[in-house]
């Protein structure tokens, strides 16, 4: 006996789309699938799948038993889907597994299982890739770059590149967030502070073709923003509307490079491609030529309005008010251990204005003034030491 288990699935139950978060507003059921071959000399019989998500104690389903002949090749579905609870930030670890009732032993025990990347529910991020974690940036399993200057002969250097995702909840969409790659070393360093990027969220006509919905301003890429989160926000807050699917891309004018983290489905799977990268120019952004990427971009749609609170780690949370301010900004930190954080403010050229130190245990409010320096865009940088998240201020 040897049954094989070749591809496995896992998706949204309406756009069949992997998912890594979901925001509570676009919760939906989750399906399961696996592609599995008799590479055995015997017919199969009873032969099923077992989904099991941690353990089996959130979720345990299995699929309709068949009969598989040598050769054969079958997809098999749990006949439940799983709809995750709106618990927050509970990491969902999935496994798929083959068996037969036939009683004989398999060839080898080890590809009859199959398991993907944790999925969770988030407050408001919609995110396919797999969050590496940004501190490590270039160790073992944490981001890569993705982008760049195409190579020659075509050598372009403008791009778009992003997710798809699919809506069930009509609601309007603030931003789109991207994950800053990093410079380049070596032979040909490229060096992508100073690039200039923008964010666009793109729905489809009856044909298929993009219609842009929304682009941000455009962001200088600063040294404090490599290897960060930075947040683009859509200054129309388009409504995403249920039912739909959209594209949300990352567009740079300049060498640039976005983080990257986990794997895609490509052309021929399931889903189909979920994430593309374009080239030369997005001037019309149904001309010239696409390819989808098996590197997910960190590319993600964020539901969360300006001032809402945002959280820095499973034990903080901040808010920044008023934004934009005419100089006097509040931060409100909210922790429920007692921890350091250090709070840092950038120019827009990437230039420290300000820093300061605040022992945060409970809510701890803080007040900074910008009044000292031009009016325009600032970034603030609040970093506990382990985990950092950056927010933009603008000053009227």
């Amino acid at each position: 006996m040897d049954l094989v288990a070749s591809n496995a699935y896992y998706g949204s139950a309406q756009g069949e789309v992997p998912y890594t978060r979901i925001p509570v507003a676009q919760n939906q059921p989750i399906n399961f699938s696996i592609e599995v071959v008799n590479q055995g000399s015997a017919t199969q019989t009873g032969t099923i799948m077992t989904a099991s998500i941690n353990g089996g104690t959130a979720f345990a389903g299995t699929s309709t038993p068949v009969a598989l002949a040598p050769a054969a090749t079958d997809s098999l579905f749990p006949t439940t889907s799983f709809t995750p609870p709106t618990t927050l930030s509970v990491p969902y670890n999935t496994s798929l597994e083959l068996s037969s009732s036939t009683g004989h032993t398999d060839f080898l025990p080890s590809d009859n299982i199959m398991t993907f990347p944790p999925f969770e529910i988030s407050q408001y991020i919609y995110a396919a890739d797999d969050f590496g974690p940004l501190q490590d940036f270039g160790t073992t399993n944490t981001i890569g770059n993705g982008g760049g200057p195409r190579p020659a002969p075509s050598t372009s250097v403008e791009f778009e590149a992003g997710n798809y995702f699919d809506v069930v909840s009509t609601q309007p969409l603030y931003a789109i967030d991207v994950v800053v790659g990093n410079s380049t070393t070596g032979t040909n360093p490229i060096n992508i502070v100073g690039a200039v990027i923008d964010a666009v969220l793109y729905g489809f006509d009856a044909n298929g073709d993009f219609v842009e919905l929304d682009r941000s301003n455009f962001h200088t890429v600063t040294s404090n923003d490599l290897r960060n989160l930075v947040r683009l926000e859509l200054p129309n807050t388009p409504t995403v509307t249920a039912g739909e699917f959209y594209f949300i891309a990352i567009h740079a004018l300049n060498p640039f490079f976005y983080g990257t983290s986990g794997s895609s489905p490509g052309n021929g799977t399931r889903s189909g491609a979920t994430s593309l990268i374009f080239y030369p120019s997005m001037t019309n952004p149904n001309t010239g030529e696409n390819f989808f990427t098996t590197s997910t971009p960190m590319v993600r749609m964020n539901f969360d309005p300006l001032n809402a609170v945002n959280e820095l780690s499973n034990n903080t949370t901040f808010s920044v008010f008023p934004n934009p301010s005419n100089a006097i900004f509040n931060i409100v930190l909210d922790s429920k251990s007692t921890e350091v954080v250090n709070l840092t403010v950038n120019n827009i050229v990437g230039q420290t204005v300000l820093t300061n130190r605040v022992t945060v245990s409970g809510q701890t409010k803080e007040t900074i003034s910008l009044a000292d320096f031009d009016k325009g865009i600032y970034f603030l940088t609040i970093d506990n030491n382990n985990e950092k998240q950056t927010v933009k201020l603008i000053v009227e």
